[in-house]
């Protein structure tokens, strides 16, 4: 289960939904994994006291890698990559912070589609930090993945949800200085002030129609008043100059590229939510966020040419037309076959 909404719960709280089953349940943040107690039992060897007697294991502990060697996953990978096929992803970035060596060869094994990791491994691609709220650190923790990420010649990729966050991230940017391919993840929050800033640094955001269709009523009720106009911005940092992209960051949102697309051009019908019809794009500059290169994805769309990998996708209609039954709700993909270095898949 991914997307609890309180602070508060622990392995007593899971046992008593799912008492037999083995389950994990992630929070909406991320950052924090509750277990109930057979998953505990299975995952003793890889927690510490604490983490065994309440079930929650906060992500910067960094164990989940060790264990994910262990566990055979390639047949649910597998599926979830065909899946991925029908919808014609032909590649994926795992944004998970500390995910690297076997665990991620694991991944990439079992996975039809070519896996980037914005993790600790060697690559040109963004070295992922977290701004995490619940951390008293947060300061030295930024600064150190930035430090890291330059002494490694990569640029950064900052998670941001708050207003405070953002700050943040921005503080510890201004104080490295920006190098191309620098990013914000989210900008949950983000008033014009902030855009402005950004704009100026050029930073991109990286954002998420979907997680706004899904929280996005329960995300204006719980935050401050103040920030409630600022929630989830699209058009509104787009036309303060600033470069935004849309990506999925699945499983909190959908991993569907066709469903970002879709409430990118017509916004979120959920009563309450941000993502509203000011804060909308054409559908084809949405499509366009799905074509750039993993490295630069605010950047040229890439194209068919000799020498290019054979990553294509091949709709069942033209683009215009394929593109006006999304936006309608007609079909949620378009997609007639999805090939990666040549080979077909999904279908």
């Amino acid at each position: 289960m991914v997307g609890l909404g309180s602070d508060h719960v622990t392995r007593a709280d899971v046992d008593a939904v799912w008492p037999s089953r083995r389950v994990r349940v992630q929070h909406r943040s991320g950052a924090l994994w509750i277990l109930n107690s057979p998953a505990v039992r299975e995952l003793a060897g890889y927690l510490d006291a604490e983490e065994r007697r309440t079930g929650r294991v906060w992500r910067s502990r960094g164990q989940w890698g060790a264990a994910l060697e262990e566990m055979s996953l390639g047949s649910e990978l597998a599926e979830i990559g065909r899946e991925l096929g029908t919808w014609g992803v032909t590649g994926l970035t795992d944004a998970t912070p500390d995910l690297d060596g076997p665990a991620l060869d694991a991944i990439r094994a079992s996975l039809p589609q070519r896996v980037w990791s914005l993790g600790p491994g060697r690559t040109h691609l963004p070295r992922k930090v977290v701004v995490a709220d619940h951390d008293r650190n947060t300061w030295d923790r930024v600064h150190a993945g930035v430090a890291a990420a330059r002494a490694a010649g990569r640029p950064v990729a900052l998670h941001a949800v708050t207003r405070t966050g953002l700050a943040l991230a921005l503080a510890v940017l201004e104080e490295f200085g920006v190098v191309r391919g620098d990013r914000i993840e989210h900008a949950a929050v983000c008033d014009d002030r902030a855009a402005d800033r950004m704009a100026e640094l050029g930073l991109v955001v990286v954002t998420q129609p979907s997680i706004a269709a899904r929280r996005g009523a329960a995300m204006v009720e719980e935050v401050e008043p103040e920030d409630r106009p600022w929630l989830w911005r699209l058009r509104g940092l787009v036309e303060r100059g600033v470069d935004v992209v849309l990506s999925s960051d699945a499983p909190y949102g959908d991993a569907n590229p066709w469903t970002s697309v879709r409430l990118a051009a017509v916004g979120a019908s959920g009563r309450g939510s941000p993502w509203v019809s000011d804060q909308t794009i054409e559908a084809r500059a949405a499509l366009g966020c799905y074509l750039t290169a993993p490295g630069d994805p605010a950047g040229p769309e890439r194209s068919v040419e000799v020498d290019a990998p054979a990553d294509l996708c091949l709709l069942d209609s033209p683009l215009e037309e394929a593109l006006a039954r999304v936006v309608d709700g007609r079909t949620d993909a378009p997609v007639r076959a999805t090939f990666i270095g040549g080979v077909r898949v999904g279908q």
